[in-house]
């Protein structure tokens, strides 16, 4: 693939920057930072110009986005874009004016990751931003070995808990520059990117129908459907159009029934407040992420027209050495239409084993991986990321276990006190 400007297949996932204001402990030694110039992107050429000052009414109207060649007249680090760097699709417009709101507040940066030679791995956003913004004196830069850089942007993705459909996105990249070679098979690099190699194969018969892949991202059609219908639509746009409108009509004649139910189930608890009972109700709980699974408690009591029911707290699922496996996985789990499968549940959780072990808990993320030859654990969800060293993956998955520990008996602690 060659270096050339990005295009709508690309993206990073989140906000890119650390509050905490420390650079991650990263892919390699930072960089010395070096005096750029500042242009504007409204006259002339942006490093003769003088940039004119950019106010939050501009970020809300929008800032229009530097373009590939000015990475290059601003930042003398970049002399090209890596194709991992190319495998991340280009932030919305929504998400290019949160990234711009968080570095015009006075958001650390964090470092941007180039190659040895100068190829940018990870970080482009934020370097146009920071052009965008005349911040991009407080760009630094770290490297990264020529053969770690898709490593880099598979952490990136899943640190970023980006969604399933751009994880298959990257990987599929790597699996071209791979050309399928004996040694990263498709199951190892579904692995690598954090996804079942099921998952993989689903988006690779979908890859080359761009509307399709577009309707999976946006959550019109989930994967699997996508993947299963794909052949029946010989790559016709219009064909995919009235799927697309099908599914539409279908999922909002689906919420007006529900909504028509929840209303009855309302006014049904209504009538029968006040009656005590002690039969044990079959009722419905909420998780953590809104969705509802049918349980029974094993005793309820009315009280004054409240049902207390009386339930045995559930033991956390950890990673150990020796019990990582697809065993451990979420047996309960419900996915939104192009996210990854994330187990929904109040416990930590095995996401999925091989390659990097990433457990749940909440909102926070812990990461078990082996990077630059080199093991270590990270959490992810505090007030900022931060990554921890480890001898072995025994070490890292101890490490996590400890970071789990904590969140489960001090469940409003930030992981970064650690």
């Amino acid at each position: 693939m060659s270096n050339t400007p990005l295009s709508s297949s690309k993206q990073e996932l989140d906000m890119p920057l650390s509050s905490s204001g420390k650079p991650r402990s990263g892919e390699g030694k930072p960089l010395a930072k070096k005096k750029r110039s500042k242009g504007t992107l409204k006259n002339g050429s942006p490093k003769k110009a003088v940039r004119s000052v950019i106010t939050r009414q501009e970020i809300e109207v929008g800032i229009r986005r530097p373009n590939f060649k000015q990475l290059l007249e601003h930042y003398e680090e970049i002399l090209g874009v890596h194709p991992a760097c190319e495998s991340v699709r280009e932030l919305s417009d929504y998400e290019w004016k949160r990234l711009c709101t968080s570095i015009f507040s006075g958001a650390a940066i964090d470092p941007a990751t180039i190659t040895e030679s100068g190829l940018l791995v990870d970080g482009r956003h934020r370097c146009l931003a920071a052009i965008a913004l005349g911040r991009q004196d407080d760009v630094t830069f770290t490297t990264v070995a020529e053969a770690d850089a898709y490593a880099v942007v598979a952490r990136r993705l899943i640190g970023r808990k980006a969604s399933l459909i751009d994880l298959c996105r990257a990987a599929l990249k790597y699996e071209e520059q791979q050309a399928r070679s004996e040694k990263m098979s498709v199951a190892k690099i579904a692995d690598m990117f954090g996804m079942s190699k099921r998952s993989f194969d689903r988006y690779r018969k979908i890859a080359s129908n761009a509307r399709l892949v577009a309707a999976v991202h946006e959550g019109k059609i989930d994967l699997t459907k996508a993947a299963a219908v794909v052949s029946e639509l010989d790559g016709d746009d219009e064909k995919v159009d009235a799927l697309i409108n099908a599914l539409a009509a279908k999922k909002a004649g689906k919420e007006s029934r529900d909504k028509g139910a929840a209303v009855s189930e309302a006014l049904s608890d209504l009538q029968s407040q006040g009656k005590a009972t002690s039969t044990p109700v079959k009722g419905k709980e909420t998780s953590d992420d809104g969705l509802e699974s049918e349980s029974t408690p094993n005793s309820s009591k009315v009280v004054s027209g409240e049902r207390r029911p009386s339930t045995k707290a559930a033991s956390p699922v950890v990673a150990t050495s020796s019990n990582v496996g697809p065993t451990l996985a979420a047996t309960s789990t419900k996915s939104s239409p192009g996210k990854s499968d994330v187990a929904v549940d109040r416990r930590p959780q095995i996401v999925f084993d091989g390659g990097p072990v990433v457990v749940r808990y909440r909102d926070v993320f812990v990461v078990v991986m082996q990077f630059e030859g080199a093991w270590e654990a990270s959490v992810h969800g505090g007030t900022s990321d931060q990554v921890y060293s480890a001898n072995n993956r025994d070490d890292a998955i101890a490490q996590a276990n400890s970071m789990l520990k904590r969140l489960v008996d001090e469940p409003d602690s930030d992981p970064d006190d650690q």
